[in-house]
């Protein structure tokens, strides 16, 4: 397991790097009619020798990560008393939370299939979203997500820049629709909202400015970007000519917001806490976005402490707060650790990993 962990970790290092994999160009025949296939690791001598080297370092990285994530877990749970949140947890709601988990593994999986422009295998999709359960906790969640689906792209048939933009773009359907849900709520539970100020978006929009006349100035930056602006035309044109997988993706990216939230609210519910929805949507967007920034495993720690926190400013007790965070956890981290580990096994074997 902890050589796996220590091969997964090493994969969001070189994702990025370029790879031998088949293009697509305008004289194949059109996307939809694509079968995703495995392409094999290469098992050139010198590269087995340099990836076993870094496979030893990594293995270290990995042992360190998790003993520190266990200890972590540990700590939190010292205070916590335990035998009383059993007994008054309510079923049901747990019930609620894992049925919420496991359709955000789907909506994930889908929100994938609908933006590429290979078919992928609905079944593959999954064990890659589980394969992401495992890295999370070797990995900050900022890299494991975009590392594992980057990956099994790449392997699937696409380019590497091709790989990246697809990732990209099911990304940024999932920030627009979870920004347009949190609008949403904000309009129908205060009534209306004041306009934003415009100095903000100006300001971003200045910096976004200098940075693009800053990097069309160096060559390295230029070719990238040429490259990307290929990648991501070719996404465009899969996009243009399937409308209807636009709206699946959509569709599955705003799911996925959905899922998580609920699970979030329904574990909030199962320690008998209470608070409105729009507030438990705003704590699990910030845990979220601290396990994101923290470069902790899993953000182990960070969206701990800012669940709690932000549950503690709705007038809940700290102990049901506690217990909420940790049973979010348990139900959305932890418990998908085996089947994680299970499914990246299935798929390093098949040359998807």
């Amino acid at each position: 397991m902890i050589r796996l962990a220590a091969r997964l970790g090493g994969m969001a290092i070189s994702t990025l790097q370029p790879t031998r994999t088949r293009r697509l160009d305008a004289a194949q025949p059109p996307a939809e009619t694509l079968i995703a296939t495995p392409v094999r690791p290469s098992t050139n001598p010198t590269k087995s020798a340099a990836r076993a080297g870094s496979s030893r370092l990594a293995t270290v990285s990995a042992v360190g990560a998790i003993c520190a994530a266990v200890v972590v877990f540990v700590v939190q749970l010292r205070h916590a008393d335990l035998g009383a949140l059993v007994a008054n947890i309510r079923p049901g709601w747990v019930l609620v939370a894992a049925l919420a988990t496991g359709m955000s593994l789907l909506a994930a999986a889908h929100s994938l299939t609908a933006f590429a422009p290979v078919r992928l295998r609905a079944a593959d999709n999954l064990r890659a979203q589980l394969a992401i359960c495992a890295l999370r906790i070797v990995a900050p969640s900022a890299v494991s997500t975009p590392a594992i689906w980057t990956r099994y792209l790449s392997r699937s048939g696409l380019s590497t820049a091709q790989s990246l933009a697809v990732v990209g773009t099911a990304q940024a359907a999932q920030l627009l629709m979870t920004i347009t849900g949190v609008g949403a709520l904000a309009l129908i539970g205060s009534g209306g909202m004041a306009p934003p100020s415009p100095l903000p978006l100006a300001v971003g929009a200045a910096l976004l400015v200098v940075i693009v006349i800053v990097a069309r100035r160096m060559g390295r930056v230029r070719h990238a970007q040429r490259t990307a602006a290929e990648a991501l035309a070719e996404v465009a044109r899969h996009l243009r000519d399937n409308p209807f997988a636009v709206l699946c993706g959509l569709v599955a990216a705003a799911g996925l917001s959905v899922a998580h939230i609920t699970a979030f609210a329904a574990c909030v519910a199962a320690v008998g806490g209470h608070a409105s929805i729009l507030a438990l949507t705003g704590i699990y967007l910030g845990a979220a976005s601290a396990g994101s920034l923290i470069p902790t495993p899993g953000g182990v720690g960070a969206v701990e402490a800012a669940m709690i926190a932000g549950l503690a400013t709705t007038g809940m007790a700290p102990a049901t707060a506690a217990a909420a965070a940790l049973l979010t956890r348990l139900l959305t981290v932890w418990l998908l650790v085996p089947p994680g580990w299970v499914a990246a096994r299935s798929m390093r074997r098949r040359g998807l990993l």
